[in-house]
């Protein structure tokens, strides 16, 4: 899923990713092999935030990795089938 600005954010400040811009050559490339995601790295690879239930009023969303780095010095990166992290982030509380 696409994220708003504010939700984009917000998950790479509880993923602790940098997020890969739409303008970036790569997310086109991206986009083709895993569909329209906002897509974030980490160190672990390539991972999305799908939505959740929500809890209450709280928006959440679940992480799926994508993709592993394929080298040590994060240059490549390797799909394999998609992996539920089992991590839950906030996108946004009831105020």
């Amino acid at each position: 899923m696409k994220l708003s600005p504010s939700h984009t954010a917000q998950a790479a400040r509880q993923l602790d990713s940098w997020v890969v811009p739409e303008t970036h050559p790569a997310n086109l490339s991206l986009c083709e092999a895993f569909g329209e995601h906002t897509f974030f790295l980490d160190s672990e690879g390539l991972v999305i935030a799908e939505p959740s239930e929500a809890d209450n009023e709280t928006e959440l969303a679940r992480v799926v990795k994508l993709a592993t780095w394929a080298d040590e010095a994060r240059t490549e990166l390797a799909p394999h089938p998609r992996e539920d992290t089992g991590l839950l982030i906030v996108l946004s509380e009831a105020a």
